[in-house]
């Protein structure tokens, strides 16, 4: 079975379009949360290299996230499995968006 297969046997649906639709708009939207006061200060390039490092975060979290999710998909396939897949998804992903923003964070400052 090939990674597209894969994708679509776990996920349900081929998702490249809402991964890039989806990574855009999360890294946009945290722009907005967490940098106001460079929003604010009208600087283009800042604004625009803000958007970058949030956009290269929600890519890294994003796919991370996603292969959990197909992982977790795989190994509790069962309808009565949901509760711990889905217990286990949600500190999964607290420990990777943890995890990933505090090395990302090392490498940029």
């Amino acid at each position: 079975m090939n990674r597209k297969e894969r994708k679509i046997k776990y996920l349900g649906f081929d998702d490249r379009y809402f991964v890039l639709v989806g990574v855009v708009v999360l890294s946009m939207i945290t722009t907005v949360l967490f940098n106001r006061s460079v929003l604010r200060s009208g600087n283009t390039i800042e604004i625009f290299f803000n958007w970058l490092i949030s956009l290269f975060f929600a890519t890294v979290n994003w796919l991370t996230i996603r292969e959990v999710l197909i992982l977790l998909r795989k190994r509790y396939p069962n309808l009565e499995d949901i509760l711990k897949r889905g217990v286990l998804f949600f500190f999964t992903i607290v420990i990777i968006v943890t995890f990933n923003d505090y090395i990302g964070n090392g490498i940029i400052a």
